[in-house]
């Protein structure tokens, strides 16, 4: 009997110390706890260079000129789709130079913000000059200067082409995105 007890107890000892264990954390080699993982990812990820299309119904919100400026300010709206945005509203605020009497030779330089139905703003710049006779055709170039959520930091290339029988219009943006 004492025989049996002695067994016994080295046996549940044997299970109790089996239970038990000392953990100096991860050793070499071990992977990293997920969230660690997934921040690490995201740190290191890198911006991949993509096109960009979209197209926008657009109208003319206000034109003006401040008194002593030699320019127009014109305020634009449009709402559209684009690509890596979905549904999307555009807004341009121009400043329009006319470099001559005939007020037919125009320079436009815009900031352009896009908007995605979340509220990520994709931002970019242009430059363009045209003849204002209806209909107005438009062609401009730019960077890509940032914008916000998924597009914070984005860099690239956009060309502007606008069509304008009158105050409403159709617009493209077309190029590629680095975000």
């Amino acid at each position: 009997m004492k025989n049996q007890a002695i067994i016994l107890s080295i046996f549940l000892s044997g299970l109790f110390l089996a239970g038990c264990s000392y953990d100096e954390g991860p050793l070499p080699g071990d992977a990293e706890p997920l969230h660690v993982q997934d921040e690490a990812v995201l740190k290191g990820t890198k911006k991949h260079e993509v096109p960009f299309k979209s197209t926008f119904e657009m109208w003319s919100v206000d034109f003006y000129q401040n008194e002593g400026e030699t320019f127009m300010h014109q305020e634009l709206e449009g709402i559209g789709n684009a690509t890596h945005m979905g549904k999307t509203k555009v807004w341009i605020p121009d400043e329009l130079l006319y470099p001559d009497d005939t007020w037919l030779n125009w320079t436009a330089t815009a900031d352009v913000i896009l908007t995605a139905a979340n509220g990520d703003e994709l931002w970019f710049s242009y430059a363009s000059s045209f003849i204002y006779v209806l209909p107005v055709d438009v062609v401009g170039v730019g960077p890509v200067t940032g914008g916000t959520g998924r597009f914070e930091g984005a860099t690239g290339t956009m060309t502007y082409t606008g069509h304008w029988p009158d105050e409403t219009g159709k617009v493209t943006f077309t190029g590629t995105i680095q975000y």
